[in-house]
């Protein structure tokens, strides 16, 4: 649910999501685990039927001025709840609530249509936030400007290596702050260059966007950035406050399953 009243925010009211498992009928327990890794849970209903719980009643009440950390495991639920306030993933139950104009970087393949030359993908982009047209072509100056794509941009995205597809990714989405940022990984990808870069532009989107989800396994991203942390584990919260101490959270559960081996 998209809204536009009052002051940018998101709310997350006991989301659930849950990814049937078709083929979950002929293997056993141990397989279907071995295909689940390390994040969410499995369910079943009478028939038999298996499902991952990706996310499991999932509440969040984030506000103008929260630069978020979502912290976890591989698989712990994070990149599945940006996609639920992003849109793509619908809630099996619950709700989300946006206030505000969203802009979302969940993966390299932002592009949508990879047919389409740099140039034109990063208009495309613009003009479906809403940019108006008058501001579209200084925003693909600035975009080619970061990332030094020169010639490639008249060439098709499908054409590009995967870390120019980062570049061009990040570009797109950092070329005009919203009210509501969400990145995905993106930061940290790419050569220490571009990781420079991208940390200095990421920065000053974070001081205009009103409201920013960060998902990382670099913790020296976070800590820049970021000034509150959730702790997802198997699809649920199971830490949320200040940075740094749902960091300390983190480390502390990864040394208890570290010992518990």
């Amino acid at each position: 649910m998209r809204a536009c009243s009052g002051m940018p925010r998101v709310v997350i009211d006991r989301v659930s999501v849950s990814f049937p498992m078709l083929d979950a009928r002929a293997k056993s327990l141990r397989a279907s685990l071995r295909h689940l890794g390390s994040g969410g849970i499995l369910e079943s209903d009478r028939d038999g039927r298996v499902a991952i719980a990706a996310l499991c009643r999932v509440s969040l009440n984030v506000g103008s001025g929260d630069r978020v950390a979502l912290i976890g495991r591989n698989g712990a639920g994070k990149s599945t709840l940006l996609k639920v306030i992003a849109g793509i993933y619908q809630p099996s139950e619950g709700k989300v609530t946006v206030e505000g104009r969203l802009s979302a970087l969940l993966a390299p393949g932002l592009v949508y249509d990879e047919e389409l030359t740099g140039w034109e993908a990063i208009e495309y982009g613009c003009l479906l936030r809403g940019i108006p047209r008058s501001r579209v072509a200084a925003l693909c100056r600035d975009v080619a400007e970061f990332t030094e794509l020169g010639d490639h941009l008249s060439l098709p995205v499908r054409t590009y290596s995967a870390g120019m597809k980062v570049r061009l990714s990040f570009g797109i989405a950092t070329c005009d702050a919203p009210d509501v940022l969400l990145v995905d990984e993106a930061i940290a990808a790419g050569d220490v260059y571009f990781m420079e870069k991208a940390r200095q532009r990421a920065r000053r989107f974070v001081e205009q966007s009103s409201v920013v989800f960060l998902a990382s396994h670099s913790e020296e991203v976070l800590l820049s950035i970021c000034n509150k942390g959730v702790l997802l584990d198997r699809g649920r919260i199971v830490a949320a406050g200040p940075i740094a101490g749902v960091l300390q959270a983190y480390h502390s559960i990864a040394d208890s399953n570290r010992d518990g081996r």
